[in-house]
């Protein structure tokens, strides 16, 4: 069992690298505030994973924007304003810090 677990970690934790232009980057902000804005707003309860999920969904595309040129994200301010705040997961509920 324990070499299975290990097995997985590695996999789990291998990095890989990506090329993505400032465009997707930009689209995939996008797409991820469409599904995590609606459930921090509604507190609804979620699976473990769910909320673990949205959680590294959302820090990782606030990630990514830091790499975006600044001028180009000034272009997508609903982008840059949604992922100025910062997001948790208490209880398996999605809530913006100090809201």
């Amino acid at each position: 069992m324990s070499n299975e677990n290990e097995k997985a970690d590695i996999l789990r934790f291998k990095e890989i690298n990506l090329v993505l232009p400032q465009q997707a980057i930009i689209e995939l902000a996008y797409a991820v505030m469409e599904v995590v804005g609606p459930l921090a707003l509604s507190h609804e309860k979620m699976y473990v994973e769910q909320g673990h999920g949205m959680m590294a969904a959302f820090y990782e595309i606030k990630e990514l924007l830091e790499k975006v040129d600044s001028e180009y994200l000034a272009m997508h301010e609903r982008v840059k304003n949604f992922y100025e705040k910062k997001l948790d997961n208490y209880n398996d509920h999605l809530w913006w810090e100090g809201e």
